[in-house]
């Protein structure tokens, strides 16, 4: 283990230098790395050092408690491999929570290790009180995040995708975290479990390890403030379907990320309708290369670290208003498809009960609140995040599983092997009845080349034909009956 003066000494980084670099990170040295910090982690390290030095009779930091009468003091949660004070209460003090972040008082003493019979320094707290989390803001912008991801083709996906990752703080009586499944819709066994895996690499705080804490003579695994939990959903626990219910309590913020292998059979299929972000994975979805997700991105994993120390603050009232918009939104989601009441009811896609879609919706969009760094979460935010990231999602659901699956199965046709620019052509050409090529450009928006090309699979697939030269209609389903 490298001193504090080394470490110092060996990242003197070219954004100390005045231009701003991302450090290329290691997943498996992310919690004992000596190099490759981020310019606010490596400020942090350094004014944390000279209070050691300085012997400062005043201390902040992140609290790892140790026995009933000792805990640590560490500059981030993460960095408790790099820097960290040894501290014991005094007589009467009380021990601060485990993972709050507090500023301490006291002094600078030395204790007798009668075990390896050697002298070790410790702050002795004679005060302390809850602080506020660093102030840290990253460069990198949630849009930048968005745009740069490797998996998934739509920018509202994208987005939802990582909000898994920044997780939600907890709420009254809502368990803090984002719960996700990842419904593979690509013919391809493996596809989502290979998402998954991906996304371990992407985030490798999801994985602590045991480091070698110096003054604490031990090896000792790193608390996050969230906890990432991987899965499937052909084997899940009683305590996976706890936490899909939004039912199972812990202090951490917890975060759970399932891979389906097939779509979900119905609008009442548990780990889709309980999920916070039920999300589709087609081919399209899929990174063209594997050098695309070999390495950590650095911007990603900057907002991820930086956003777990920023909460949103919600209010009571503010809280009450968004669930009655939310429940509002549902309703005319429903009534624009008039796919009826099953819909709205306990353990379906748009259930209006309390701890299902509502707040499914609304731990999104706090999450989201806290990738953009606001400092509330009003409704206006809530229905924008809403009407931008999450509406659409739903409605490609609903288009899915409701307006397209019967028919296309009565067709003999998979409704899965359709992609959703395949799906968004026939719902415009039924929309229409009968539509011209052009009109078709003009209502999806796609390239003349591409549209040529998909029209072509569903030509051939029977899903749709040519009315007339250049028009175009979906097969009629009384024919096949």
């Amino acid at each position: 283990m490298l001193g504090a003066d080394q470490m110092l000494g060996a990242n003197q980084t070219p954004a100390m230098l005045g231009a701003r670099q991302l450090p290329l990170i290691d997943p498996k040295r992310f919690w004992d790395r000596y190099v490759g910090f981020y310019e606010w982690e490596f400020e942090l390290i350094k004014e944390f050092h000279n209070r050691i030095r300085s012997r400062a009779n005043e201390i902040i930091g992140y609290v790892f408690l140790l026995s009933k009468h000792s805990f640590l003091i560490t500059p981030l949660p993460w960095l408790m491999a790099q820097i960290c004070i040894l501290c014991r209460p005094k007589v009467g003090v009380s021990l601060p929570p485990d993972g709050a972040c507090i500023h301490a008082e006291g002094k600078w003493r030395y204790d007798l290790d009668r075990k390896n019979r050697v002298l070790k320094e410790i702050f002795e707290v004679k005060h302390w009180e809850l602080a506020s989390a660093p102030h840290i803001r990253p460069a990198t912008r949630f849009e930048d995040v968005i745009r740069d991801f490797p998996w998934f083709m739509d920018e509202a996906t994208r987005a939802l995708a990582i909000l898994n990752i920044i997780s939600s703080p907890a709420f009254i009586d809502i368990p803090g975290g984002i719960t996700k499944s990842v419904f593979n819709l690509t013919g391809r066994k493996r596809t989502s479990i290979e998402y998954l895996s991906d996304m371990k690499r992407l985030i490798p705080m999801a994985k602590p390890k045991a480091v070698n804490v110096e003054v604490a003579r031990a090896r000792l695994k790193p608390r996050y403030p969230v906890e990432y939990t991987f899965g499937t959903t052909a084997r899940m626990s009683s305590t996976t379907l706890s936490i899909l219910a939004k039912e199972h309590i812990t202090r951490r913020e917890k975060c759970l990320a399932l891979a389906a292998h097939r779509p979900p059979d119905d609008i009442n299929y548990v780990p889709f309708s309980l999920s916070d972000i039920p999300l589709p994975l087609e081919e399209e979805d899929v990174p063209t290369s594997r050098k695309e997700v070999l390495d950590v991105l650095p911007e990603l994993l900057e907002l991820a670290l930086t956003s777990h120390l920023h909460v949103p603050q919600i209010a009571v009232n503010g809280l009450n208003s968004s669930l009655t918009r939310i429940r509002e939104e549902l309703v005319r989601l429903v009534a624009s498809y008039d796919s009826g009441l099953q819909f709205l009811g306990k353990r379906s896609l748009l259930s209006l009960n309390y701890r299902e879609r509502p707040t499914s919706i609304l731990r999104a969009a706090r999450a989201f609140a806290r990738a953009i760094f606001a400092d509330e979460l009003n409704p206006d935010l809530v229905m924008r995040f809403c009407h931008q990231y999450y509406e659409p999602l739903i409605r490609s659901w609903i288009e899915m599983l409701v307006e397209l699956m019967p028919g296309l199965k009565r067709l003999g046709t998979i409704l899965f092997d359709l992609s959703s620019r395949d799906r968004m052509i026939v719902k415009a050409i039924s929309r229409r009845g009968t539509i011209s090529f052009q009109e078709l450009v003009r209502e999806t928006g796609m390239k003349e080349y591409e549209l040529n090309q998909r029209l072509e699979k569903l030509l051939k697939e029977a899903v749709i034909y040519e009315v007339i030269t250049g028009h175009y209609a979906v097969v009629p389903l009384d024919i096949v009956e």
